[in-house]
């Protein structure tokens, strides 16, 4: 993993260089469904900001585009235990390194479509749970601070500046422990939390 996060912040200086920056922001929802996230839009708390490069391999088709971000993630805990009649809230924020790849068609300066994949790793800096208005630093409730993943979706740019994009994203491995604590108390036992997986709903501006 920290190869390949090494390779990932290599490719990212390189492109830098000679290629376009930006910056990046935008929503990262715990639901892996757009129903669900939009039930909880009024629940913003998950987010993600940090700047990118871009370079294109074929123009107006093919674009290369690493980024680097600071990336809020977690669970909702009684959504995913359904026996569980309390509400308790895993955020972790990840230092993470996603190479976009875009594929789509340009109508003129003015309009280009495209669909993206992009594998990502990343490191966690911080991670917290929360109970109602109580929050705790919860790093021993990880079982490794090192992610990995994918994510797949499309997105719009328009006059060759402004990306907005959404996108499933998916991690590949359990990133918490299957006993989670709270102030010290176990209050999930033997319990594997899904991937930690979501939608992510980005606003890039590309100078």
């Amino acid at each position: 993993m920290k190869r390949i996060l090494l390779l990932f912040a290599v490719l990212f200086c390189t492109m830098s260089a000679s290629a376009q920056v930006g910056i990046i922001g935008g929503l990262t929802s715990t639901h892996t469904d757009l129903k669900g996230a939009w039930a909880d839009k009024g629940n913003l708390n998950m987010y993600h900001a940090g700047i990118l490069a871009r370079m294109s391999l074929v123009k107006g088709f093919l674009y290369l585009q690493p980024a680097l971000i600071y990336n809020v993630k977690g669970a909702n805990l009684q959504e995913l235990s359904a026996a569980s009649a309390e509400s308790f809230q895993l955020k972790t924020g990840y230092l993470e390194l996603p190479v976009q790849l875009q594929a789509g068609f340009s109508l003129g300066k003015a309009l280009r479509l495209y669909g993206l994949a992009e594998p990502f790793a990343g490191l966690a800096l911080n991670s917290d749970m929360f109970d109602g208005d109580q929050r705790k630093e919860s790093m021993q409730n990880l079982k490794t601070r090192w992610e990995w993943g994918v994510g797949l979706g499309a997105g719009v740019e328009l006059f060759e500046h402004v990306q907005v994009s959404l996108k499933y994203f998916w991690n590949f491995g359990n990133p918490y422990n299957s006993d989670i604590q709270f102030d010290g108390n176990n209050v999930f036992s033997n319990f594997d939390i899904e991937k930690c997986g979501g939608i992510s709903l980005s606003l890039a501006l590309i100078l």
